[in-house]
């Protein structure tokens, strides 16, 4: 009733409202839900009096077979999980035993396209948490520099192999009140698009020092830098940016994800970023419980 009062209020305003379209359900005599869809406008009479025109669609059964799509989408998601999970397994093994062999290398293969498939599906997962508003945390006492060290011991062989090499400087020693294994999430992601875009033979810098009653981390790569154009997608869902984000596709969705998780930790995530200077990808973390607001941590510019 409180959004359809405030676009029925926004319509005999001064401007239009900012939802052309609303869809709100009802409940019906019978306790039966009903989805509605309305669109309306404005028409101005002339002499200085208007009308509101309007349209209602009755949009039950799209939101059923939405429904439907997306927890088919979860539960195939869960299924696929399951089995990866126990084929990597078994190639960890399988690397470990041959690691130089031929057969060794072919199996190092498999397991690196099986971690990224995981990642995949962990991915689509996750945002279909955010988009139901169920993105859990477990927060406890966290130091940054075991944040670090996880996601630096996950993504050196990559790093490696693509002749990048990884540095740190943890400059405070504050512990966090957060859940670790998102924290880890978050920087790895952003070390994973460092990787990814960084220029060979070049460094990576991982940065965490303490800004008042938060704690910044920061990722720093040498790389063909975003324009200010650009920046403005990144945090978005299935937005890929940069020359070369055909040719180094993902899934799109990491920087969303990491934005929500920092969200909701009630911190501020963002960039810093010039064409041919390479980028800095940075996010802040309250030290304390802190709730979440609507824009999350401090007012720190990018």
């Amino acid at each position: 009733r409180q959004r359809v009062s405030e676009y029925v209020n926004s319509l005999a305003g001064d401007s239009m409202p900012a939802e052309p379209e609303l869809d709100f359900a009802i409940t019906k005599p019978d306790e039966s839900i009903v989805w509605l869809s309305v669109r309306s406008s404005r028409i101005d009479r002339g002499d200085g009096s208007w009308d509101i025109c309007g349209t209602m669609r009755d949009i039950t059964d799209r939101k059923a077979a939405e429904q439907r799509v997306s927890d088919f989408y979860s539960r195939v998601s869960h299924e696929l999980r399951t089995p990866l999970t126990s084929i990597k397994g078994a190639l960890d093994l399988l690397v470990s035993g041959r690691p130089r062999s031929r057969t060794g290398q072919l199996v190092l293969i498999a397991r690196k396209e099986c971690d990224r498939l995981i990642r995949l599906i962990n991915d689509m997962l996750d945002v279909k948490s955010m988009e139901a508003g169920k993105l859990q945390l477990s927060k406890q006492k966290t130091h940054p520099a075991e944040v670090v060290a996880h996601a630096l011991e996950t993504m050196t062989p990559s790093a490696a192999a693509s002749g990048i090499t990884l540095s740190k400087s943890v400059l405070t020693t504050k512990m966090l009140m957060a859940d670790r294994d998102r924290v880890v999430q978050v920087l790895t992601n952003l070390l994973s698009n460092a990787v990814k875009f960084a220029n060979s033979d070049s460094e990576v810098v991982v940065k965490v020092e303490r800004f008042g009653e938060f704690i910044r981390f920061s990722v720093t790569d040498a790389g063909l830098g975003i324009s200010t154009e650009d920046q403005s997608k990144l945090f978005k869902v299935f937005q890929q940016v940069g020359p070369s984000a055909h040719a180094k596709r993902g899934t799109g969705l990491g920087l969303a994800i990491s934005k929500e998780i920092v969200d909701q930790h009630g911190g501020q995530i963002g960039v810093i970023s010039e064409l041919g200077r390479g980028t800095t990808f940075w996010f802040e973390l309250p030290v304390g419980v802190v709730e979440p607001g609507p824009k999350g941590g401090r007012n720190s510019g990018s």
